[in-house]
């Protein structure tokens, strides 16, 4: 596919997801290798932060990986306040799985 803004490499991407009313789940983090280091993911997840606060729910949920190389990744949100949990909606125990959540109230 072409980038669509020519000049202007895409960095990474994130979204949020909606669970209910007051909780959202962080989904699909990434950051492209040429970019990874760089604090793309820390402005991707400050940025899902403050529209899930904007939304005014009260937690943040995600599911990330336990193998080695989601490391960085689960640093990252540990940074960021959120602390493990089991699983949440439809999510069941699994041991590549892990569970965090983040107090936003």
């Amino acid at each position: 596919m072409d980038n669509l803004f020519p000049g202007n490499p895409l960095l990474g991407c994130g979204a949020l997801k909606e669970l209910d009313s007051r909780s959202g789940e962080v989904k699909s983090m990434h950051t492209a290798k040429p970019h990874r280091c760089r604090g793309v993911a820390s402005k991707i997840l400050e940025h899902i932060i403050k529209e899930a606060q904007r939304r005014a729910y009260d937690c943040l949920n995600l599911e990330t990986g336990a193998f080695p190389e989601f490391a960085p990744a689960e640093a990252l949100y540990t940074r960021y306040g959120f602390e493990y949990r089991g699983p949440f909606s439809e999510y069941i125990d699994h041991p590549n799985s892990v569970f965090m959540t983040k107090k936003l109230a």
